[in-house]
C-alpha cells in the first residue's frame, strides 16, 4: 500500500504532520478525521526508490573452447519517480450552533461542582459528563452533556462541543475548558468556573433586589396620579354640595380612574412602564448586546474595577497553568485570554499580542498591555532568568484573585449606595413633580372658589 504525507491542525489548534500507510488517498482522509484531525495538505509520498525496476545482471559466461563475445549489459534505466498526487481536501464546515435557553450561574454552578467533584475522584470526563447528564433538571443541558460525553468518546475535544452551545456554555467557560485540557488541569479548571459562577449569583442577587425596588417604585406612578385626581375632585364635590362630604371614597376614585382612562394618560403610562421592563429584560439577556454590556461594566461605577480584576484574575490563572505544562508563550497567551470573562478586556488583550511571536518575552508583552500592575512584571523577567515563569505567574494570579474578591464584596457596598442615591433622587423628582402639579391645581381652585 502506498505511503501519504499530510499536514493537519488537531482540536486544539496545533500544526500536525506526517506519514501514514492506506490503500488510496480516501482511505488516508478518513482515517485523519477520525482522529479529530482538519487536514490541509494530503499528497502520496512513495518514495522514487520504491518504484524503480533494478538493473539486470548480465548472464555469466560459460568456459568454451571458443572465445565467447563480449557482451554489453544494458545501461539500467534511471528510475522513474511516481507521480505527486495532490488531492485538495474541503476545509471543514463551521460547526453547528444549537438554540438553548439562557444559562444563569446557578445552573453554571451546580453543573461544574458536580464535575469537579467526579473529575478529582479520578472518572473520566467521558464518565462524568454522561453521570452529571442524569442528574440535570434542564433538557436543553442533559442534551448538551449526552453530545459533549459521546463525541469526547469518540476523540472530540470537550471545548470545541461546548461552543456549539453558546446560550448554555459563556466563551470564557468554553477557554477555561479548552486550556485545562491541553494543559492538563481539567479538575482544577472546573473549579474555577463554579467559584467564579457562584460569586456571580451571590452578587446578581444584589441587583435583583433593588431591581425589583426599582421597579415598584415605578409602578407606584399611576396609582400616585390617581390619587391626587381623586383628592381634586373630592374637592370640587364637596366644594358644590356646600362644604358636606356625602360621598364615599371609592365613589372618587371610580371617578378619578375614569377621568384617567378618558385622558388616554394611564394606558400610555402602563405601556411605557411596560416597555422599559420588557427592554431591560431584553438587554440583559441579548447575546448580541453582550460585548455592549461587557464594555459599558468597564465604566459603571461600582462594576468597574469588579470587572477588571476578575478578567485579570482569570487571564493570569490560566497564562501561569498552561505555561506550567510547557505550552510556548504565543499559544499560551491565546488560551489565556480566551478564559476571560469581559469580553471588551479580552478583545484589548488579543489586540496588543498581534505582533507576538513564538521568541517574544511573555515580560515584554504583559508590560506593554497592561494585564498585570506594572509592579508585577520584575516577578516574570525574574521567572523568565531562573526559567519559572509559570510559578510567579501562579503567584500573581493569587494575588489578583484576592483582589477580584475583595472587589466584589466592596462592589455590593458601592454599588447598593448608587442604586439607592438613584431612587432616592428618582423619588423625590416624581414626587416633587406630582405634588407640584397638585399644589397648582388645588391652587387654582381655591382661588376661583374666593
Amino acid at each position: 500500500m502506498p505511503f501519504y504525507k499530510y499536514k493537519a491542525v488537531d482540536s486544539a489548534g496545533t500544526a500536525v504532520e506526517g506519514t501514514l500507510q492506506a490503500r488510496d488517498a480516501r482511505e488516508a482522509s478518513e482515517a485523519l478525521k477520525a482522529k479529530n484531525l482538519r487536514v490541509r495538505m494530503l499528497s502520496e509520498a512513495n518514495s522514487a526508490a520504491a518504484n524503480a525496476q533494478p538493473p539486470r545482471p548480465a548472464p555469466v559466461a560459460r568456459p568454451t573452447t571458443r572465445p565467447e563475445p563480449i557482451i554489453q549489459t544494458a545501461a539500467a534505466r534511471p528510475p522513474i519517480p511516481s507521480a505527486r498526487q495532490v488531492i485538495n481536501v474541503p476545509v471543514a464546515p463551521a460547526p453547528v450552533v444549537h438554540n438553548t435557553r439562557l444559562f444563569t450561574d446557578k445552573d453554571l454552578y451546580i453543573l461544574f461542582t458536580q464535575l469537579n467533584t467526579l473529575s478529582t475522584s479520578g472518572i473520566n470526563a467521558v464518565q462524568a459528563f454522561q453521570d452529571v447528564s442524569t442528574r440535570v433538571p434542564r433538557s436543553d443541558y442533559r442534551a448538551s452533556l449526552q453530545d459533549i460525553a459521546a463525541r469526547a468518546a469518540e476523540g472530540r475535544s470537550i471545548a470545541s462541543v461546548m461552543e456549539e452551545y453558546p446560550m448554555l456554555y459563556p466563551p470564557h467557560v468554553v477557554g477555561l475548558v479548552r486550556a485545562g485540557e491541553v494543559a492538563g488541569f481539567l479538575p482544577d479548571a472546573f473549579a474555577t468556573i463554579f467559584e467564579q459562577a457562584d460569586a456571580n449569583r451571590r452578587f446578581k442577587r444584589w441587583f435583583t433586589w433593588l431591581g425589583w425596588i426599582a421597579i415598584a417604585c415605578i409602578l407606584c406612578i399611576p396609582p400616585t396620579k390617581m390619587l391626587t385626581n381623586a383628592t381634586l375632585i373630592a374637592w370640587d364635590k364637596q366644594e358644590q354640595a356646600g362644604g358636606a362630604f356625602g360621598f364615599s371614597a371609592w365613589q372618587i376614585l371610580g371617578d378619578a380612574i375614569k377621568e384617567e382612562l378618558a385622558s388616554g394618560l394611564l394606558p400610555k403610562q402602563l405601556l411605557g412602564i411596560a416597555a422599559v421592563i420588557l427592554f431591560i429584560l431584553w438587554y440583559n439577556r441579548s447575546m448580541a448586546l453582550r460585548p455592549l454590556r461587557h464594555k459599558l461594566a468597564l465604566y459603571t461605577p461600582g462594576v468597574a474595577r469588579r470587572a477588571k480584576f476578575e478578567s485579570l484574575g482569570f487571564f493570569s490563572y490560566a497564562l501561569g497553568m498552561v505555561s506550567k505544562a510547557g505550552i510556548p508563550p504565543q499559544r499560551a497567551w491565546e488560551m489565556a485570554t480566551a478564559s476571560m470573562p469581559n469580553l471588551s478586556v479580552r478583545d484589548r488583550m488579543e489586540t496588543s499580542a498581534k505582533t507576538m511571536t513564538e521568541s517574544t518575552k511573555l515580560s515584554d508583552v504583559l508590560y506593554r498591555s497592561r494585564a498585570i500592575p506594572k509592579e508585577f512584571a520584575p516577578m516574570v523577567q525574574t521567572g523568565e532568568m531562573t526559567g519559572d515563569v509559570a510559578g510567579q505567574l501562579l503567584e500573581i494570579s493569587r494575588s489578583q484573585m484576592e483582589e477580584y474578591r475583595l472587589q466584589d464584596k466592596a462592589s455590593k457596598v458601592r454599588v447598593g449606595c448608587w442604586m439607592f442615591l438613584v431612587m432616592a433622587i428618582t423619588s423625590m423628582a416624581i414626587i416633587g413633580i406630582f405634588y407640584g402639579d397638585f399644589m397648582m391645581r388645588l391652587m387654582q381652585k381655591i382661588l376661583k372658589t374666593d
